[in-house]
């Protein structure tokens, strides 16, 4: 199982699934998408009452692939945050 889950514009759950397990999300909508919007935010709300730490990025756009690859740098040093600003 992964220790960290990016998803962007994701439909949301309506039971958090990975209770008691060390995971970090990083979700991101945009305003313009609203069911998006309102499954990342319900998915963290249901996150964090499980305890899961979960970052919801929520940027001016709708649902867009090209605002997605402009995310991932933001959702890559989320994953994996001690690499984050070394070479």
């Amino acid at each position: 199982m992964a220790g960290a889950v990016a998803a962007f514009s994701p439909r949301g759950l309506s039971e958090f699934p990975f209770r008691n397990r060390a995971l970090r999300l990083y979700l991101q909508a945009g305003t313009y998408e609203t069911p998006y919007l309102k499954g990342a935010r319900s998915t963290c709300n249901l996150a964090g009452a499980s305890n899961t730490v979960c970052r919801l990025d929520i940027t001016d756009t709708g649902h867009a692939p090209l605002i997605w690859q402009a995310e991932w740098a933001k959702a890559l040093v989320e994953a994996f945050p001690s690499h984050a600003g070394k070479r």
